[in-house]
């Protein structure tokens, strides 16, 4: 089947089903600008058998074709016809059968991230695969732990007529450490030491409640992640502590400059259940997931 009329069978399929004006024009935009795509696209759609499937499908080309489109970027810059092919058959294949919302915005991303940025077709191709091969649950703690620390205490707050999330500059306190954002000249969250947590629940117990599942099959899911490099789960799990302490310190021209120079530095603290379960590689991951 040639490409005219691969992409003739798509537009064919989709006028059926009740997908959106949108996602349909988008698609069928898609594959004009990646025409050797349209067999990959066709087989994937041939085998599905309802139109919520289709319209995922539909919702993630719709988005790859938005970004190639706001970024100007030619779909073969970084990646070959053959590489374009496997990584669309495999991920709307993979799309298609997925009811996790999370995924599938991670999927959406992904795809994404192959086609703009410049890494290596290797290391693009293994967090793919990775990806989705992922289970709900190893989705659901990866994200978790990449995300706010219940292990980190804020203490103080800014006054009242201070605005507490305007773009601000990050001060990136030595390796191990989350990244302080501060806020202006308003001041900003100061690590102020490490304490023995007051609740006393351990990683594992926040990671459980968190997700809403029993502790084994908590376990079950950090093993499989832990195994892939994404977490460093295993070994922190018991631990209930200690706990970072953050005070919020008002702002002024002599603390900012301070800070601007870089003469004030702290030593490497003692590092939360949470930090310590924190890996480059998952780190890297996520962004290949989230930063379209």
């Amino acid at each position: 089947m040639n490409k005219n009329s691969d992409i003739a069978l798509i537009i064919d399929t989709l006028a059926k089903p009740p997908i959106s004006e949108k996602a349909r024009a988008a698609t069928v935009a898609l594959l004009n600008v990646i025409p050797y795509a349209g067999g990959a696209v066709a087989a994937i759609i041939g085998e599905v058998a309802t139109s919520r499937r289709i319209e995922r499908i539909c919702d993630i080309l719709s988005s790859l074709n938005s970004r190639l489109e706001s970024q100007g970027i030619e779909p073969t810059e970084h990646l070959t016809e053959d590489q374009i092919i496997e990584v669309v058959h495999d991920t709307l294949n993979t799309a298609s059968k997925t009811s996790n919302h999370t995924k599938l915005k991670m999927l959406k991303g992904g795809l994404s991230y192959t086609f703009l940025q410049p890494d290596s077709f290797e290391r693009k191709q293994l967090y793919l695969e990775i990806l989705r091969n992922a289970t709900s649950i190893e989705i659901s703690i990866v994200t978790w732990v990449y995300g706010q620390d219940p292990f980190v205490v804020h203490r103080g707050s800014p006054s009242s007529n201070v605005e507490t999330t305007p773009d601000g500059i990050i001060l990136n306190v030595r390796s191990h450490l989350d990244a302080y954002q501060v806020l202006g000249t308003a001041g900003g969250w100061i690590p102020s030491g490490i304490e023995d947590c007051e609740d006393q629940h351990s990683l594992l117990s926040h990671i459980s409640t968190a997700l809403k599942c029993d502790e084994g099959t908590t376990i079950g899911g950090i093993s499989l992640s832990d195994a892939k490099g994404l977490t460093n789960l295993g070994h922190n799990l018991a631990n209930s502590g200690p706990c970072r302490i953050l005070e919020w310190q008002d702002g002024s021209a002599g603390v900012m400059s301070v800070m601007h120079s870089g003469a004030i530095t702290f030593e490497t603290p003692k590092q939360t259940p949470v930090e310590a379960s924190r890996t480059d590689f998952g780190k890297q991951f996520l962004d290949f997931c989230m930063k379209y």
